[in-house]
């Protein structure tokens, strides 16, 4: 029976399952953060609706499989269950699935909750019927169930179909390796040395994130050359992989990827690359939907509905202009994108003969990583922003309490401000200069802070 298959711990043979075994002999792997809070989110009693957001390729099956091997010292393994759901044909097969594997635990007189991960759920048309149905008629007894899918964020959409329907279920956002994870992989003797020398202040709040910055600075030299690579290579594991020569394809397998998503959309790959192609010429510049589209010669709903899927895949982060004074934003003004990992820079910037300079992969990078700070679904809703008129804001995020304000100032000739309207305290987040009376800092330090202290932000 092919659920036996992909399901080898059930008879002792988890070195068996493909994901699982090619990460144990990889010579440089790391677990990925997302596997504790998966472990974290089971629970004994009730039904819990769980979904694993985050772009394709960063080792969502992987992490999965990891979670799997950790979840064998505690419970039976049958107790386990998960399925790819790219081989099931509609929500009643998706149905029958499930219910096969209920009928085994009845069988195996398994009576304790259980844990069933459905890989790709997206893939399946109207999947959410076959879940709400299962909820609804209580079939469904003490289970923990995990969705992921590559359109994640068209997943985490779809969470609207279940209201009340979750239980205690949560959204873990699986994104590509930071900067702070890949400097623990690239050089754990400096990743320790910071974590210790962080774990000695007390950073509650970004502003606090300011002063410790100060206790770092002796490391900002050797921090900085390793955010280099990081440029170079960015988070994708299988670019980090091939970064340290354990990989090959990496460029060729994401394009790949990209090609099947936008065909599997309807899209056409030719039009996607013309908006890619701009997007990579205006890269920091805000950029209205009427010029994208003459770009790319399509209409302007077109062109929406390319920038739309391409956030959907994670691709692509976007931020409306805001009014300083009010706090709120301004539809009609143009608008900034940004890649969201130095990688899909280095890829895009090959596949359509486009140079992007570094201070501007820099800036993309900090937005990315200060866009962690937020909730996957406020990241893509209506949290982030930018100001620019003499001079900029790169990115405002509001939140409940005020508005904060971030300026990237890699490049030295960039004009800055210190104060907008109601958004006070702005952050300067510079290559070297440390002044946290001015609230400039090393960006290197500043990511690594927030990182290593996981400061997070609610959005309004």
């Amino acid at each position: 029976m092919f659920i036996n298959y992909v399901n080898p711990w059930w008879t002792g043979r988890l070195e068996e399952d493909p994901d699982y075994s090619k990460w144990v002999r990889r010579k440089v792997k790391w677990i990925p953060r997302a596997v504790s809070t998966i472990l974290n989110s089971i629970r004994e009693s009730g039904v819990h609706l769980n979904f694993i957001v985050g772009p394709r390729q960063v080792g969502k099956t992987t992490g999965i499989k990891i979670a799997v091997s950790r979840l064998l010292n505690k419970i039976e393994a049958r107790r386990i269950f998960y399925y790819r759901c790219d081989l099931v044909a509609d929500y009643k097969e998706l149905l029958e699935v499930i219910q096969s594997y209920l009928r085994l635990t009845e069988v195996w007189g398994i009576r304790g909750f259980k844990v069933v991960f459905l890989d790709e759920v997206n893939l399946v048309n109207d999947w959410w019927r076959a879940i709400k149905f299962l909820i609804d008629t209580g079939i469904l007894k003490n289970i923990n169930l995990f969705l992921t899918g590559s359109t994640s964020m068209k997943l985490l959409r779809e969470t609207e179909r279940f209201p009340g329907r979750r239980g205690f279920g949560v959204d873990i956002f699986f994104p590509p390796l930071s900067f702070e994870e890949y400097l623990q992989l690239a050089n754990s003797r400096l990743y320790s040395e910071i974590e210790y020398t962080l774990s000695k202040t007390q950073t509650r709040d970004l502003y606090e994130a300011l002063e410790a910055c100060v206790f770092l600075e002796p490391y900002l030299h050797e921090v900085n050359r390793v955010f280099l690579e990081y440029l170079n290579c960015g988070g994708y594991p299988l670019s980090v992989l091939e970064y340290f020569g354990e990989e090959r394809g990496a460029t060729e397998s994401f394009l790949s990827s990209i090609r099947y998503d936008i065909e599997r959309a309807g899209r056409n790959i030719g039009v996607f690359k013309d908006i890619v192609t701009y997007l990579l010429q205006a890269t920091t510049s805000p950029i209205s939907l009427d010029k994208i589209a003459r770009e790319a010669g399509v209409s302007k709903t077109t062109s929406q509905e390319y920038l739309q899927l391409a956030s959907d895949l994670f691709l692509l982060n976007t931020l409306k202009h805001i009014d300083p004074y009010r706090l709120q934003p301004i539809p009609r003004k143009e608008r900034k994108y940004y890649f969201t990992d130095p990688f899909i820079y280095k890829v895009f910037s090959q596949w359509c003969n486009t140079l992007v300079k570094r201070e501007h992969i820099v800036e993309a990078t900090a937005i990315a990583h200060l866009l962690r700070t937020l909730t996957p679904e406020n990241t893509y809703k209506t949290a982030a922003y930018y100001w620019r008129n003499k001079t900029e804001v790169d990115l405002i995020i509001r939140t409940q309490e005020k508005a904060y304000g971030f300026e990237v100032t890699w490049s030295p000739l960039k004009k800055t401000a210190l104060t907008v309207g109601r958004i006070k305290d702005i952050i300067l987040l510079d290559r070297e200069e440390l002044n946290p009376n001015k609230r400039k800092v090393p960006l290197t330090l500043f990511l690594l802070t927030i990182g290593i202290k996981n400061l997070k932000l609610t959005s309004s």
